[in-house]
């Protein structure tokens, strides 16, 4: 977490964003090492985007990975998602085997998110629950308030 960072000075209005670096040795979102482009730390950094009012995704050295959120009204949301590989990880031979991994590991993601997300949607809902500080990590979730919050008054 010490290696989360955000961008320089006030946030746009159309997006944001965070860099974060993986260790060395993490299994996903580090460089191939057939990659002879990305040099030092760039190897295991990736930034996590969001484009409002309803795209998210991770750039990775190794992958890209998006998120479309798509409102069907209060409480309910359709989400699309994809995966594409770095041309390193394309051209491996057992590219077949790899998809369905990621396939996996990504559909276990979104099923365990979508637990967290309905269980503080219910959360906020109740009678005594109350608005709290959010932290450092939460940037995304300011900037898209703000978005909100500009979108409105407008």
């Amino acid at each position: 977490m010490e290696d989360t960072r955000f961008g320089e000075g006030e946030a746009d209005d159309a997006f944001t964003f965070q860099w974060f670096t993986k260790t060395a040795d993490a299994p996903v979102g580090t460089a191939h090492k057939k990659n002879k482009r990305l040099k030092g730390d760039m190897r295991r950094t990736s930034v996590l985007g969001s484009v409002y009012p309803c795209h998210m995704f991770v750039l990775a050295p190794d992958h890209l990975w998006y998120l479309s959120l798509q409102p069907l009204g209060p409480g309910e949301v359709q989400i699309r998602y994809g995966l594409a590989f770095a041309p390193e990880l394309m051209a491996e031979k057992k590219l077949a085997a790899r998809i369905t991994e990621a396939k996996t590991y990504l559909d276990a993601t979104n099923e365990e998110d979508r637990g967290v997300v309905e269980g503080l949607y219910r959360g906020v809902q109740a009678p005594l629950a109350e608005p709290g500080p959010l932290s450092w990590l939460e940037k995304e979730n300011l900037d898209f308030t703000r978005y909100l919050l500009r979108s409105v008054a407008s």
